[in-house]
């Protein structure tokens, strides 16, 4: 649990630079051992110092029918009667609903998910602990999320914190507003906003950001309007935990087709470097098992995502209920301030 907390706690850094749909080299490696970068100071100075699972699917099932995944590469997942998520287990690790609610918590911190109408609407992180050089280290994050015909509309993000670089406290705060715009069953486009203030030795310094992501899209349907892992990762700006918790879809409906092509230009400007901008695209691609359930997911530069599933679908299950009831069964990444 802790391992998976530290993880949750350090990808959401990224928020304070960018809401992206997908990490570039340097937010790999950060991915890599849970930590994201020391940055430099803000007066530049110094830095401070799946193997696949089974690929089968539901046995029968109508268009827009909701599919359960069972597991994922690195993650298994149970439901409630209703077909409602129940749990996640992570490396042996088991996570469960109390209700509408999920909590996470270790001596550091918690991490709590509300769900409304079995929707993620509001996510809280609190963090205190200690960086990898005994500095001690603050973070406060609120995500509220807001859904239109069960599709992901908008998200805004509020943090504050402070870390200790050098002897000297680092404080921030600041939001990031994500709107996603869609079109004949497809998220199309995603606009992050970034704007955050830093304050250190006496000066407020502030950074502004901006991501405009464009989705293009193949000819594959997606016929049970399923959330691809890598596209829910960065699309609820949580990062892995919102890839495994989009697949199982609390985040609302996928796209009706299958992403291709994701384009991201971007640009950002701040009080202690100097303006940047750049294009990155990224490409994506599927199998599908014969009743056209996802199967396996690529992303180029990325491990490949494999699928099994309940062999119901959400719609069976929820046709089964009476029956069922009868029986009784239960169950910041860190700004890299430039010199």
């Amino acid at each position: 649990m802790k391992q998976l907390m530290k993880v949750m706690a350090f990808t959401m850094m990224a928020l304070m630079t960018t809401a992206g749909f997908v990490a570039c080299g340097d937010d790999d490696e950060n991915k890599d051992n849970g930590r994201p970068e020391r940055p430099e100071r803000p007066d530049g100075g110094p830095e401070d110092g799946q193997e696949g699972g089974q690929n089968g699917g539901p046995e029968s099932g109508q268009e827009g029918e909701r599919v359960l995944v069972t597991a994922i590469t690195g993650t298994t997942y149970t439901y409630n009667d209703n077909g409602t998520l129940k749990s996640f287990t992570v490396d042996n690790e088991e996570y469960v609903f109390n209700g509408s609610v999920l909590n996470i918590e270790d001596e550091e911190g918690a991490m709590t998910f509300t769900l409304s109408n079995n929707l993620v609407s509001k996510v809280t992180l609190k963090f205190s602990g200690l960086d990898d050089e005994g500095q001690k280290e603050n973070y406060n994050y609120t995500i509220n999320y807001n859904y239109s015909n069960n599709q992901l509309t908008s998200c805004k993000v509020s943090m504050t914190g402070d870390y200790i670089i050098e002897g000297t406290k680092i404080t921030y705060s600041g939001n990031t507003n994500v709107k996603y715009t869609w079109s004949n069953g497809n998220l199309t486009k995603c606009v992050a906003d970034v704007s955050t203030t830093y304050k250190y030795a006496g000066q407020s310094l502030g950074y502004k950001s901006k991501d405009n992501y464009t989705i293009s899209y193949g000819n594959q349907s997606n016929k049970y309007k399923q959330f691809p892992y890598y596209m829910a990762e960065e699309l609820t700006s949580l990062d892995n935990v919102g890839g495994i918790l989009g697949v199982a879809g609390v985040f609302g409906m996928g796209p009706s087709s299958l992403p291709k092509l994701i384009t991201d230009e971007w640009s950002e400007e701040s009080d202690f470097s100097d303006p940047d901008s750049g294009t990155e695209e990224y490409e994506m691609s599927f199998s599908l098992n014969n009743n056209g359930a996802i199967s396996i997911e690529k992303m180029v530069g990325e491990s490949s995502i494999n699928y099994t599933y309940d062999n119901r679908t959400r719609a069976a299950i929820q046709n089964a209920l009476p029956t069922l009831k009868n029986m009784k069964k239960k169950i910041v990444k860190r700004i890299n301030f430039k010199k």
